[in-house]
Order: C-alpha cells, then structure tokens, then sequence
C-alpha cells in the first residue's frame, strides 16, 4: 500500500468531492490490499482523520488472509478504542451497520422501528 497510498488519498477526495449526494460512509473494500506497511497505516489514518473532521466515517470490509491479521491486529493495537465500528467482514455487512446507523440517527438510539430481524 505505501506506494499507492498518495493516489489512494487523492483518488479518495475526488471520488468524495465528485459526490452528488452527501458522503456520509466510505467503505474500504480491502479485498485487493496484499500488504500493507507502515507508511500505508498512517496514510490510512491521516485520510480517516480529514474525512472524520468532514463528518465522513471511513470502515474497512473484505479483509482476508496475512493482511487481514496483519492490518486488523495492527490498527486495532495502535488505534484502540478508535477501530471500534470500523471493520467489517463483507462489504455487505459494512452497508447493514451503516443502514442501521441512519435507521437509529432517524428513529433515536431507544426506538427499535426499522430494526431488521
């Protein structure tokens, strides 16, 4: 990821820029990510950190194999508590929890309406 990282960021911001509607999730698909060092983590956090200032929430789906233990236990050691809510397995499970996300923002966090079963 370390070379990629700088395209990576600035491809991030034109997509997010570009947006025709409010970006509220990015969702990482890391399914093609087969190392990342590092230089590629910190990068990962400055752009989770300048999106975050902008209310945007950046989760990771779709990690697998060496990357996935050596990215998830890395971030998670390094980020503690920050990694909560940002890991998903599938990127489908990633959009579930962000559905779930506005369903509560909308309903309020102690009104179960919407809640899929």
């Amino acid at each position: 990821m370390f070379f990629n990282a700088d395209y990576f960021k600035t491809r991030v911001r034109k997509v997010v820029a570009r947006s025709t509607t409010p970006v509220e999730w990015l969702i990482l698909d890391a399914s093609p990510i087969n190392h990342v060092d590092i230089t590629g983590l910190r990068k990962l956090d400055e752009l989770i950190e300048e999106l975050g200032q902008r209310g945007i929430k950046v989760v990771v789906a779709n990690l697998g194999g060496h990357p996935d233990r050596y990215f998830a236990e890395r971030w998670r050691a390094q980020r503690g508590e920050r990694m909560a809510g940002r890991l998903y397995p599938t990127i489908g499970a990633a959009v579930k929890a962000f559905r779930k996300s506005k369903r509560t923002a909308e309903n309020g966090p102690g009104n179960a309406a919407g809640e899929e079963s």
